[in-house]
């Protein structure tokens, strides 16, 4: 305890713990509170604090507890310099479609298998112009159609 001004300080040492191993500071003087300076910063895999009353195995904190695992294993292995990264897929890019001319001779040899045979993404109406006429070539392989209309 310490004084200051008529007020009185404890000390509650928080629980340090280094691979379950209780490495709390002595505050006799003892250097169990080496182990933390002596820890390589790349060589920790997990930190976790616990703050407030802790219960333990054998001990019981007001102040928390402080559990530092280190890495173990195929862990110890350097890693890839840069932060780790992942593809993730997004949306897929529109693809443009392209309706055939058949105005071009050479087309007209090769089999038409597309399966939408109309795209118009800006088809404009209003008031006075409320009706429109769709013209389009049908494929090679459709026997019915299915007309679908979104706005």
């Amino acid at each position: 305890m310490a004084g200051n001004g008529g007020v009185k300080f404890v000390y509650l040492p928080v629980q340090i713990f280094i691979d379950e191993l209780d490495m709390t500071p002595d505050t006799s003087g003892g250097n169990t509170g080496n182990a933390l300076m002596g820890l390589n910063l790349s060589g920790i895999a997990y930190v976790k604090y616990i703050p407030g009353l802790v219960i333990g195995a054998g001990f019981t904190s007001t102040s928390g507890a402080l559990y530092i695992y280190t890495k173990t294993g195929s862990e110890k292995t350097p890693s890839l310099k840069g932060l780790p990264f992942v593809y993730i897929k997004g949306y897929i890019t529109p693809k443009e479609f392209i309706s055939p001319d058949y105005n071009d001779k050479t087309l007209i040899r090769q089999p038409d298998l597309r399966t939408t045979v109309y795209w118009n993404p800006n088809v404009l109406m209003d008031k006075t112009n409320n009706s429109i006429k769709i013209e389009f070539n049908n494929n090679d392989v459709s026997k019915k159609l299915l007309l679908k209309i979104e706005g």
